[in-house]
């Protein structure tokens, strides 16, 4: 495996392995991503979305990957740091997504965990 802390895992929890093992392929290629989504992952991977969460949470504990809290655009799913857009209530009263420029404090915001790249990320 490219991430040792993928294939030390997957010994520790034999249930995961599978999931480690193709984490580990997808985040190898994916570089330099910046926002990695436990949903897109499970989908794409064909993997149980609660088993991914699951193994991207321990990949965060282990410094591979850093766990963010966002909010979630309802029209067009842009993801933004909650910090930013608690911060922009803070000064503006409003937050705009940066995609496609809709107001997001009219109607509840969705929150998401997502992850980047932590401290161990190995580039190729």
């Amino acid at each position: 495996m490219f991430f040792t802390e993928c294939a030390r895992l997957a010994e520790q929890h034999l249930d995961l392995a599978h999931v480690f093992a193709r984490l580990d392929s997808q985040l190898r290629v994916m570089g330099t991503a910046e926002v990695v989504r436990s949903g897109d992952l499970a989908s794409f991977l064909k993997v149980d979305l609660n088993q991914m969460r699951s193994a991207l949470d321990m990949l965060a504990q282990e410094r591979v990957l850093l766990s963010l809290e966002m909010i979630e655009c309802r029209y067009c799913q842009m993801a933004a740091l909650r910090s930013e857009y608690e911060e922009g209530l803070d000064e503006d009263d409003e937050y705009r997504c940066t995609s496609c420029d809709r107001p997001l404090t009219d109607k509840p915001i969705q929150i998401i965990t997502a992850y980047r790249r932590g401290e161990k990320w190995q580039e190729v």
